[in-house]
């Protein structure tokens, strides 16, 4: 079963990545500087963001299997991965950042990696209980 709803997760993530970032490119002029977009400047940050909300998603997938089993250190000590990711970003890239908008992006690829990170610290685990 956890399998099913795995694979249901994942797909809803991808659809839903792949619907953020074929919509059209935003020139509004409401939006922060850091969500504007060119043409041809490469993926949006609400691209980036729902693919980090996918991952997000999986990791509280995870967290749900691993509570199941009453494995609760680490579905509740993977996040702090996830946060110490954002902050070693800051502190490392922050000073380079000629302004906000700069930060923010490091930040948002900081909890991007983060995610990831995050996922594949539970995974391993999950696989084995979900297995058995």
């Amino acid at each position: 079963m956890a399998g099913v709803i795995a694979a249901v997760l994942s797909l809803l993530t991808a659809g839903s990545s792949s619907w953020v970032s074929s919509r059209p490119l935003s020139s509004s002029t409401s939006s922060p500087p850091a969500f504007r977009r060119e043409a041809g400047s490469g993926p949006s940050a609400s691209c980036a963001s729902s693919f980090r909300g996918g991952l997000l998603v999986l990791s509280a997938w995870c967290l749900g299997v691993l509570n199941s089993h009453r494995r609760f250190f680490l579905s509740y000590a993977a996040p702090v991965v996830w946060n110490f990711t954002m902050i070693a970003a800051m502190l490392a890239f922050g000073r380079g950042a000629a302004a906000s908008t700069g930060l923010a992006a490091i930040v948002a690829v900081a909890a991007t990696i983060g995610s990831a990170l995050q996922i594949a610290l539970q995974l391993p685990t999950v696989l084995r209980l979900a297995r058995a």
